[in-house]
């Protein structure tokens, strides 16, 4: 079940209305995104556009999660950027993946974790 957190009350548990290895795909594909645009700027010392199809594709289904669940999204690959070097506890919406730990975060100084 993936968690949603409200400035107010905490994290909620939210019903999951979308299969859940959506969760996996989507800190997945997000993941993957992430390396992938790395070793770009790594390559090329410039942002490359478009962004990685695979960080796009993660962001949009996060989004799609995220407008389901009512839950605050992020609203550009800067923004999940941002998302992305924060706990996972701090998410405001968290998609339940088995491992995941609430500590950790998919990127450190920019750079994979």
């Amino acid at each position: 079940m993936a968690q949603c957190t409200s400035s107010t009350e905490g994290t909620t548990e939210l019903a999951q209305p979308w299969p859940s290895e959506w969760n996996t795909v989507a800190i997945s594909l997000v993941a993957s995104g992430f390396v992938e645009l790395s070793q770009k700027l790594d390559r090329q010392g410039a942002f490359p556009v478009p962004y990685p199809p695979a960080l796009q594709r993660g962001l949009d289904r996060l989004t799609a999660m995220g407008v389901v669940a009512e839950a605050e999204v992020p609203r550009s690959v800067m923004d999940l950027a941002a998302w992305a070097h924060r706990p996972f506890s701090e998410w405001p919406l968290r998609p339940d993946v088995e491992g995941l730990n609430d500590d950790e975060s998919l990127l450190v100084d920019g750079k994979k974790s």
